[in-house]
């Protein structure tokens, strides 16, 4: 494949991904009863764009399961088929299969052909019966024993009544469908439709087809890929082999009027007329023409791969650092009372301003919301709240809140956890909620909003709440902690994120084995941000997560220790004092100072690092007091020097992890400084 059309297939897989998000987020909002005609046809749309684009990359086994996918979807849309649980099961099981489908393109990887025979066989089964089937748990998806066989394809063509003023020619046609590749025998019949046979310029004649061999369906719909809506009636369905009175003969067809006038190629159940269930349009180059002109028009984009913005942000930083070293000659231009001083401090402020603007502009590329990450958890609430047998609803709150890219790819399993953990044992079950003196629903609200320089993500439940007693004891029970161990709250909730622990009474496929908030905290604290966790008995518990909105670039202060240059990230700094002799107290070699009558302990940052540097009495130097998520202490410096946007250089990537760091970046004289990572450094203090 070349390199233009390997671009063109990541463009189609990308797309098709974001088509099924919006497949199943529809479809768990999709309510029972009649269908909601406008959420199927959203559905509906997402799933023939898919198949449309899978024909010109050879995605058979995409194109056949969306083509029985799109029959069922239609029949819901036309009427003759209401909307049930057990449908809407298997309509969201055929996305997961969908997106295994797709998975295994983007990675070049075989596909799991027993998971989509036996979903395309569940489908069927439901077309075929006009009924639908319990729902199957994923060990069936596996059982292909008696997965029908297609054996070919039957073919329906209806020329519209100005079918020749069109200029195709249907004859050819018929003679490129009887030279696909595979095709063993094909059988064309015409029939005479109502209408005057005196008007001449009408047609009144159409073909079925019944093409026996094996086939792709993908080059079936690339015969007709230039076929004109306004010009023709297409419906195409699969014959199986072992499907009962699938096996029907092309004389036993019947061919009622079309009446439609759109180009329909979805697929009829083999057991049905051709005909009679082919109602579905295609989307081709003239259907989404029409929508566009009665719409308003959206605004344009293109898609961009994340290599070539993390070029451009890398770029941007540089530039910010060359900009940095160039502002010292302003100070120079002064020392030296040239007469350009003043344009050269005028073209050095333009800079500045031009390469703020630059920079802010081209991180809100890698800006994107958060919905990405959201849009997960409804289809994860519904599982789950199914399984375990419980009525819960999802609220989403701040869906639009921005974060960078990076921050959003690692947030999804953490926040996947604490929702699952919500649903498990945050919420009770129906009856109990009753018996409490609740509503029998469950709520759990998942919300997000910028706060300062750092996002902030929060998981509120009203269930239960984390028994602290229960989760005591099970510390006891594991050796965490002693049982005559006197614990605060805090302490006691934060036993939680105790590798291994777990509260669970069993093991389950949802929750037990005790690998979840560990993983929590430590991938939180990669992205350098905190979790806090409050909870109160029968009310629910909080999640509070906060994070930094970009990984590339913050806004800092720098300290000197010695010789040495540190930033804090500024939005952590409460405040900077200079410390009082009496206020001053060591408890087991650890420092705290009396801050207002509140005792905060203190980082010195040369003993930190074993750096022999700086000033040694705290009278001598600065304390700047930070906060990291719940928690507030001093980190000793000599001084404080001037704040200043900085480009974040990864330590781990250009050298190794260092305790306490959390990367680097170069200053305007092209010295290294060092950024704090002021989590590490608060473990320091526990």
């Amino acid at each position: 494949m070349d390199e233009l059309m390997q671009v063109f297939r990541q463009t189609y897989l990308e797309e098709s991904f974001e088509g099924l998000a919006a497949m199943e987020s529809n479809l768990l909002t999709l309510p029972e009863g009649t269908p909601d005609t406008e959420v199927v046809n959203t559905i509906f749309r997402a799933a023939h764009s898919m198949k449309g684009g899978a024909g010109t990359f050879g995605f058979s086994e995409l194109i056949h399961l969306t083509h029985i996918l799109e029959t069922l979807l239609d029949e819901m849309r036309s009427g003759k088929r209401n909307v049930t649980s057990e449908n809407r099961e298997a309509l969201l099981q055929s996305v997961d299969v969908l997106r295994m489908i797709l998975d295994a393109y983007q990675d070049n990887q075989p596909i799991d052909m027993a998971a989509v025979k036996a979903m395309e066989q569940r489908l069927e089964a439901i077309l075929n019966n006009g009924a639908q089937s319990a729902v199957t748990d994923n060990h069936s998806l596996s059982n292909t024993s008696d997965a029908p066989e297609v054996t070919g394809y039957q073919i329906h063509l209806s020329p519209n009544d100005d079918y020749f003023t069109s200029g195709i020619d249907l004859l050819k046609l018929l003679h490129e469908l009887s030279r696909i590749e595979g095709a063993e025998r094909t059988h064309i019949k015409a029939h005479l439709n109502e209408g005057n046979p005196l008007q001449v310029e009408h047609c009144l004649i159409s073909f079925n087809v019944l093409i026996d061999g094996e086939v792709e369906l993908a080059d079936i719909d690339e015969v007709f890929e230039w076929l004109d809506e306004d010009s023709c009636h297409i419906s195409i369905s699969p014959v199986y082999r072992n499907v009962g009175s699938a096996a029907q003969t092309l004389s036993d067809l019947s061919v009622p009027k079309d009446t439609s006038v759109s180009v329909t190629k979805a697929p009829t159940s083999a057991t049905q007329p051709l005909g009679t269930t082919a109602t579905t349009p295609v989307a081709n180059n003239n259907t989404p023409r029409t929508a566009v002109a009665t719409a308003e028009k959206p605004e344009s984009s293109i898609r961009v791969s994340i290599s070539k913005i993390d070029q451009m942000v890398d770029m941007v930083g540089e530039l910010v650092i060359a900009q940095s070293m160039l502002s010292r000659f302003g100070l120079l231009a002064d020392q030296l009372n040239a007469p350009w001083a003043d344009e050269l401090k005028e073209g050095l402020v333009d800079i500045e301003r031009h390469t703020r603007a630059m920079q802010e502009s081209v991180m809100s590329i890698r800006m994107m919301p958060i919905s990405f990450a959201f849009n997960r958890m409804p289809r994860i609430v519904h599982d789950v709240s199914a399984k375990l047998e419980k009525d819960i609803e999802l609220v989403m709150e701040g869906e639009n809140t921005e974060v960078d890219k990076t921050v959003l790819e690692k947030l999804t399993d953490p926040l996947v956890h604490i929702i699952r953990n919500s649903v498990d044992h945050g919420i009770e079950k129906p009856d109990e909620r009753e018996a409490k003196g609740k509503s029998r629903k469950g709520t759990v609200c998942l919300s997000a909003f910028h706060a300062g320089g750092n996002i902030v993500i929060q998981i509120k439940d009203d269930g239960a709440g984390i028994r602290l007693d229960k989760v005591r004891q099970k510390a006891i029970d594991a050796g965490i902690i002693s049982e005559h161990q006197v614990l605060t709250e805090k302490e006691n909730i934060d036993l939680i994120f105790h590798p291994g622990f777990s509260t669970a009474d069993q093991v389950t496929d949802i929750s037990g084995r005790g690998v979840g908030m560990d993983v929590v905290r430590r991938n939180i604290r990669e992205l350098g941000g905190t979790i806090e966790v409050q909870t109160e008995q029968n009310i629910g518990s909080i999640f509070t997560i906060r994070l930094p909105l970009t990984l590339a670039i913050l806004d800092g202060q720098l300290a000197k220790v010695g010789d040495e240059t540190y930033i804090f990230p500024l939005a952590s700094i409460v405040e900077s004092v200079l410390p009082a002799e009496d206020n001053i107290k060591s408890v087991k070699g650890t420092y705290l100072y009396r801050l207002r009558d509140v005792y905060i302990p203190v980082v010195r940052l040369n003993d930190f690092f074993n750096r022999p540097v700086g000033k040694t009495e705290l009278t001598q130097g600065l304390l700047v007091v930070v906060e990291n998520g719940d928690k507030r202490f001093g980190v000793f410096v000599d001084s404080l020097e001037s704040q200043q946007q900085v480009v974040i250089k990864s330590l781990d990537t250009n050298y190794r992890k260092v305790n306490g760091i959390s990367g680097a970046t170069i200053m305007g004289d092209g010295r290294v400084a060092m950024i704090l990572d002021l989590t590490e450094l608060s473990h320091e203090v526990e």
